[in-house]
């Protein structure tokens, strides 16, 4: 007879193996979807620098420029999982269009050149942390949602060239570990620099902390109380 500690167990197993199951049925009817029109990061000049998002999805879509690291290179934050990609896939098609710009002028802003003020030197290199958050299920439960993810990791694929030195994800819980199985395939060769960090910051704020100086992250981070970010965009 099973006590309760393993029944509660197989319970929890079941439970996540439904999800799984309900995740890849969504994979594997997520690419028929059809995409509103607008060309890749590949295809797209710096011209999109010039876009100014509107205050809705700069407010719900933020990222900055926390600082830099010793040798110059621009240390950017984005708290993905704050980020809610559902409400883009079931807003209006313009809402969707913009989401997608925005992504993609980041990606311009955090791969392109930028001025250090501080050293007054170009800076050709870059770290990308990416904080997972307050993920949840809702945000990969539906199939337009979910290729809305899909689609983020194929720009970053793009983007990410060898001026990327390291991504790290950071307070990836379950749920977002088995959408990033199924990002994997399409990060290519940028996949080596990417570094996934589970929720106990006591294991990943040392590693971090190796390459960044304190004053030039957040506290949340490693970093300084006083540290506060060089550019908000959003």
């Amino acid at each position: 007879m099973a006590t309760g500690s393993e029944s509660n167990f197989k319970c929890s197993i079941s439970r996540k193996m439904k999800k799984l199951i309900h995740l890849l049925f969504l994979v594997a009817t997520a690419y028929s979807i059809k995409e509103i029109p607008i060309p890749d990061y590949g295809q797209t000049d710096d011209t999109i620098l010039q876009w100014e998002a509107p205050e809705e999805t700069k407010r719900d879509y933020p990222y900055y420029l926390s600082g830099y690291d010793e040798d110059g290179a621009a240390i950017w934050v984005a708290e993905l999982g704050k980020w809610d990609t559902r409400k883009a896939t079931e807003g209006t098609p313009e809402g969707l269009r913009n989401y997608k710009r925005n992504v993609i002028q980041m990606l311009k802003r955090i791969s392109g050149k930028e001025i250090n003020q501080e050293k007054r030197t170009l800076v050709n290199e870059f770290y990308f942390i990416i904080d997972m958050e307050k993920f949840d299920s809702r945000q990969s439960s539906t199939r337009e949602s979910l290729n809305l993810m899909l689609w983020v990791a194929r720009q970053a694929d793009q983007a990410f060239t060898d001026k990327l030195r390291a991504a790290y994800i950071v307070n990836a819980n379950y749920v977002f570990n088995k959408v990033f199985e199924l990002m994997k395939p399409l990060l290519g060769r940028a996949l080596h620099k990417v570094e996934v960090h589970g929720t106990n910051r006591n294991i990943w704020i040392p590693k971090l902390m190796k390459h960044f100086p304190k004053e030039q992250v957040p506290a949340w981070y490693g970093g300084s109380k006083e540290h506060k970010p060089l550019k908000v965009y959003g």
